[in-house]
């Protein structure tokens, strides 16, 4: 077999052997709320999903209809998921999210989407009358429970972006070491 012919069929190799993963650009797969969509309630979280692994990196940023940049609590990033945490309810109004993902690939890429805040106007009475008892101590028990429950699975064998990379690097090597050896039998 000719050098070149050993080249051609390691490249091959290489190449069917790279994960689609690997070269998925993030774009954005869904938000809550959604493009365009109204919303009618307190909102105090923006919920963007991707459809390819982000990194921490990644930034987003909130415009009112006025132009001006929304205050933001945090940003928290669990990918392929980028939540952003708001200060407080937003106004009623337009606005538009501008976000940037840096993408496991190391690809960067931009989008936006929009939607509406209408919530009805409610007097001061009534937002007294719906204010929730405080909890017993068998309630917040429960709700630990469930918390931790919660965040024990999302622990557990989750595939990322990083171990395809690894997983590649581990081929490519492999197929490196196998033509060096069937050149130098030659």
């Amino acid at each position: 077999m000719t050098q070149k012919a050993l080249l051609i069929m390691t490249a091959l190799m290489v190449l069917f052997a790279i994960p689609n993963t690997i070269f998925a650009h993030s774009h954005l797969e869904s938000s809550n709320p959604a493009n365009g969509e109204v919303v009618e309630e307190e909102l105090g979280t923006i919920l963007l999903t991707f459809d390819a692994g982000i990194e921490a990196a990644s930034t987003v940023e909130i415009i009112d209809e006025d132009g001006g940049e929304v205050a933001i609590e945090g940003v928290e990033i669990d990918s392929p998921h980028m939540e952003v945490i708001l200060p407080g309810a937003l106004e009623n109004g337009h606005y538009q999210v501008n976000w940037t993902a840096l993408g496991e690939d190391t690809h960067i890429t931009e989008g936006e989407f929009s939607f509406t805040v209408e919530r009805p106007e409610v007097q001061e009475q009534e937002e007294e009358e719906l204010v929730d008892p405080p909890a017993t101590d068998e309630e917040v028990d429960q709700a630990d429970l469930v918390e931790e429950v919660e965040e024990s699975s999302d622990e557990e064998g989750t595939t990322t972006g990083s171990n395809l990379m690894v997983i590649f690097i581990v081929v490519v090597l492999v197929a490196i070491v196998i033509a060096v050896f069937i050149s130098k039998r030659k």
